[in-house]
């Protein structure tokens, strides 16, 4: 049998069922009717996945606690490039030293630390090296890992106070594009 005799004989009975023209029809609406959706959400999705990641600006504002009874509360500044790259500084203020420290006149002096290192963006991660401060009487550079909570206002973290991770910071973070 040709071609062609096959097509004559497939309309010939799609014609005398008008069942089938109406479910015909009805199918190739349904895929019409459904494909802006599908297609605006698979342009979304590849949107997203082919942006280019835009450089962050962040706040975070908290407090550091070591286990030799130092308490510092702290405001970060932190620049996020979009590679990951991060650079800022953090403004400490001494609130509280052990009673015995040569610091513990100094109560409410400030200093800042400038700092480098990266940020996850997929862990809400930044893992930061302090490389100067302005009084080294008051503080020193630390190495810290902070990372946001789950929530997106909050955060955790340690610092390698004197070559331990004990000391504990915690505190919220704003973080925006920039």
């Amino acid at each position: 049998m040709e071609p062609q005799s096959n097509q004559k004989s497939f309309l010939s009975r799609l014609i005398r069922n008008p069942i089938a023209i109406i479910g015909a029809i009805g199918s190739a609406l349904v895929v019409l009717a459904n494909a802006e959706p599908a297609v605006n959400s698979a342009t979304a999705l590849w949107h997203r996945m082919t942006a280019t990641p835009t450089n962050l600006e962040s706040t975070w504002q908290g407090t550091w606690k070591s286990r030799e009874g130092f308490s510092f509360d702290f405001a970060m500044q932190l620049n996020v490039a979009d590679t990951g790259a991060a650079d800022g500084q953090i403004s400490w203020k001494l609130m509280v030293a052990p009673p015995d420290s040569p610091l513990t006149k100094r109560i409410g002096d400030t200093g800042i630390e400038y700092v480098r290192g990266t940020y996850d963006r997929a862990h809400s991660l930044a893992v930061l090296d302090g490389y100067e401060v302005s009084d080294p009487t008051l503080i020193g550079t630390d190495i810290y890992k902070f990372q946001i909570k789950s929530d997106k206002i909050s955060f955790v973290g340690m610092t390698k106070s004197h070559g331990e991770w004990t000391a504990e910071a915690n505190g919220t973070v704003i973080v925006t594009e920039k």
